[in-house]
């Protein structure tokens, strides 16, 4: 049986001499990995370039049949990105947040407008041409609000950010997760851009790093398994 789908392609791994598994989360439904051949090869249903992470294809696949593998029948680009994977800082944000995206969406999860969110997302940032360096922050947090746990704005006289219940305290909590006052002001500063969907919020380079510190805390005290991001150090590198 056939089903058609929307698809960001998160990531690839070589599978046997010829074939690739490709992990993708679909429009329809949720994280789905399908079995490639013939990558190189004419014949080949898909084409290295539609492989690179965060690729928009419409595809055609058997829905049916033994594993969890899946076979495509067809698969064409949905959208062609201009800058995305030719710029450095670009493709390797892309890279980064594909990688973070592979940790947190779970299988079987249908979710059309985290979907939609996701492919705009991106279709913004290969067009972008200003704030780029602080587009991942404010991604992270605007996709914390689809899966829940996004982070509250401060009631009058609530000072400390609590990383672990995502709210403002009047003082320091019980716990290690929290942001001190110079930090609360840094995070808040951060929400208070992205509520005004403004990418430029003028911190220095230290700040956003430290910021990006605060939000992967924040992500693994929230999501089950998080795990070790290994293009982290290279989107550090790049930023700085």
């Amino acid at each position: 049986m056939l089903a058609k789908t929307r698809a960001l392609v998160l990531g690839s791994v070589k599978y046997g001499d010829n074939s690739l598994i490709v992990k993708a989360y679909t429009k329809d439904e949720g994280i789905k990995s399908f079995i490639v051949g013939s990558i190189h090869s004419k014949k080949g249903v898909l084409k290295p370039a539609m492989v690179q992470a965060l690729s928009q294809l419409d595809l055609v696949y058997y829905s049916k049949g033994k594993g969890e593998l899946k076979r495509i029948k067809e698969a064409a680009m949905a959208h062609h990105y201009n800058e995305l994977w030719f710029d450095p800082v670009k493709s390797s944000l892309a890279m980064f947040l594909a990688e973070i995206l592979a940790h947190v969406l779970k299988e079987e999860e249908t979710n059309p407008n985290l979907f939609d969110f996701i492919s705009e997302a991106f279709m913004e940032l290969d067009e972008l041409e200003e704030g780029i360096g602080n587009f991942h922050l404010f991604f992270l947090l605007r996709l914390s609000g689809y899966l829940g746990f996004a982070p509250q704005m401060p009631l009058k006289g609530k000072e400390y950010f609590d990383l672990q219940s995502g709210i403002y305290s009047s003082s320091n909590v019980e716990h290690y997760h929290y942001l001190n006052k110079e930090e609360s002001k840094l995070w808040l500063q951060m929400q208070e851009a992205e509520k005004a969907n403004s990418l430029k919020m003028g911190i220095a380079k230290m700040s956003r790093s430290q910021l990006l510190e605060f939000m992967l805390d924040y992500y693994r005290l929230h999501i089950t398994d998080f795990g070790q991001l290994r293009s982290l150090e290279v989107v550090k590198s790049l930023l700085n």
